[in-house]
């Protein structure tokens, strides 16, 4: 009895010995179960707030690209009409090849500030990053780039001059008398223009102040697109001797340019029918 007494308990300490190794195991097991979820968890919110972080900077670069375009635009604009006013001004003495290589960049420089106009609404409205910035300084950019160019485009720095024998500068004129211009861009036409962005502008502001909706139509699109092909295909044409002396360039420039003219006024009409029931709307409501 005393040797089974001695050694049962020799064989349950053995026993909870060996049990404490087998709970010991099964909480490491645990334990380390647990350290792995933990670690998994922290990597989780690890990638989850890198993740977090880069489209936060994804999403505030969206945000910024429309503006910087639009801002690169208005820089574009001051940077042509710089060139066009300052540089191409006539006068006497001035070596033709200077005039038609800052002619042609003043093109492309215009080439780069229309692009610009199409880009930034695009990325715009597909990231539906819309903002008031963007709503005020857009359209500004629009005009300013536009209307600055046709008053220039119809500038005496465009007239059809022509060399005397003392060295100075003589207006040409065509076989009616008439003075022209290289860029076939007449001062009427840039008030069209401007007079037709005016009424629209203040249509638009005052309709958009009611809380409706005013945004461009296509009328408008088609009309921004003429403006920004005829403008620089003008100037190309008044700064290059060759083109100058080619039919067919001049018939392209001249048919251009009053296609821009004759669009631009038409595409105010679809403005004036879309404010006209607002207008006479709230007219009655006066009354009433």
């Amino acid at each position: 009895m005393a040797g089974e007494e001695s050694i049962r308990p020799a064989a349950e300490s053995a026993g909870g010995y060996g049990g404490g190794d087998g709970v010991a195991t099964e909480h490491d097991a645990r334990f380390g179960g647990l350290k792995g979820v933990a670690a998994s968890t922290s990597a989780g919110r690890a990638a989850r707030g890198n993740a977090d972080t880069v489209v936060g900077m994804d999403q505030g670069l969206r945000r910024a690209v429309p503006n910087l375009l639009t801002i690169a635009r208005v820089v574009l604009a001051i940077g042509f009409f710089a060139i066009v006013s300052v540089v191409l001004w006539p006068k006497p003495g001035m070596d033709a090849a200077v005039r038609q290589f800052w002619g042609n960049t003043a093109v492309v420089v215009f080439a780069i500030a229309a692009i610009t106009d199409f880009a930034d609404g695009y990325f715009a409205r597909r990231w539906k990053v819309v903002s008031v910035f963007g709503r005020v300084m857009d359209p500004f950019g629009d005009k300013l780039l536009v209307i600055g160019a046709f008053v220039l485009l119809a500038s005496p720095a465009f007239l059809t001059i022509a060399h005397t024998e003392s060295g100075g500068l003589s207006i040409a004129a065509d076989a009616a008398d008439r003075v022209t211009t290289t860029t076939g861009v007449r001062p009427w036409m840039a008030l069209v223009i401007l007079g037709r962005e005016l009424l629209v502008t203040s249509i638009r502001g005052v309709l958009e102040g009611m809380g409706i909706d005013f945004s461009a139509g296509w009328s408008g699109k088609w009309k921004m697109v003429l403006q920004s092909v005829a403008a620089p295909v003008a100037l190309f044409v008044a700064v290059n001797p060759f083109a100058l002396e080619s039919d067919a360039w001049l018939w392209l420039r001249d048919v251009l340019v009053w296609a821009t003219v004759l669009v631009t006024a038409w595409s105010a009409w679809p403005y004036l029918v879309r404010a006209r029931p607002v207008i006479e709307g709230r007219r009655a409501e006066g009354d009433g």
